[in-house]
């Protein structure tokens, strides 16, 4: 089996130059188009929305923490509670 050798290059010759990508590509087809301005407003004040819900539920996790500790903690001995 014989190989065909590469023709050699002269000295200092460039590699041809590689295609450019063209500068306006389309967005692929399985993305959402982009939001518009007024989505994108609608949907920070919906996630601010969230992390002030989560501030005032604040108290009502502790006291559910407060009634799982306890719950979790009945019946086992000293020095064996889950939550100390």
């Amino acid at each position: 089996m014989t190989t065909k050798a590469k023709p050699a290059r002269k000295a200092g010759a460039r590699r041809p130059a590689r295609q450019k990508a063209p500068s306006a590509v389309s967005p692929p087809s399985h993305l959402p188009p982009p939001l518009t301005d007024e989505q994108r407003e609608a949907a920070i004040a919906l996630l601010r929305s969230w992390r002030e819900g989560d501030e005032a539920d604040e108290q009502e996790q502790r006291e559910t923490m407060e009634i799982l500790r306890k719950a979790l903690n009945e019946g086992r001995l000293p020095g064996y509670e889950r939550f100390p």
